[in-house]
């Protein structure tokens, strides 16, 4: 039986993106007389095509077995033992007004420490649910006793 979990930004999200970039490059290239719309545009287009192909080629982003998490990335697969993973845990984040949720995972590297940040954006769900998961399978995570990211997780008072 495997017991393993993974989590990558999803499929449609990423060909949306790929589509909306080629859109993007092709109304570039039909609007010739603009220069500045031209590179607006052009640019605009680049960055959503390399995002959306960034996010179908990097999958999955972080999988989970009881003895190690593998984690991809654009340099390739990084795989790490659980003696390895020192620290597990969500911390928030102020983004665009309100604190957001990110699984922050510490490694010892052979003796180099690694920080490695997953959102939403590149786990696909929540970052409390793969908290969950990961809990599941034995790994310690801690959370911020001040976090008030999910209703189920609110003690109720202020």
């Amino acid at each position: 039986m495997d017991n393993s979990a993974q989590w990558a930004t999803p499929r449609p999200v990423g060909v949306a993106l790929l589509g909306g970039g080629v859109v993007l490059l092709v109304a570039a290239a039909l609007s010739g007389s603009d220069p500045p719309g031209l590179v607006i545009m052009g640019v605009a287009g680049l960055l959503l095509a390399a995002m959306g192909l960034g996010s179908l080629l990097v999958r999955p982003r972080l999988a989970a077995w009881p003895d190690r998490l593998e984690i991809r990335g654009i340099t390739g697969r990084h795989s790490w033992s659980r003696a390895q993973i020192t620290r597990i845990r969500i911390v928030s984040y102020p983004r665009f007004g309100r604190r957001v949720p990110n699984l922050e995972i510490d490694i010892d590297d052979e003796g180099t420490e690694r920080l490695v940040i997953l959102g939403r954006w590149e786990l696909g769900e929540a970052p409390l649910d793969v908290a969950d998961a990961l809990r599941a399978q034995g790994y310690a995570i801690d959370e911020d006793k001040d976090l008030r990211l999910r209703p189920d997780r609110d003690s109720g008072t202020e």
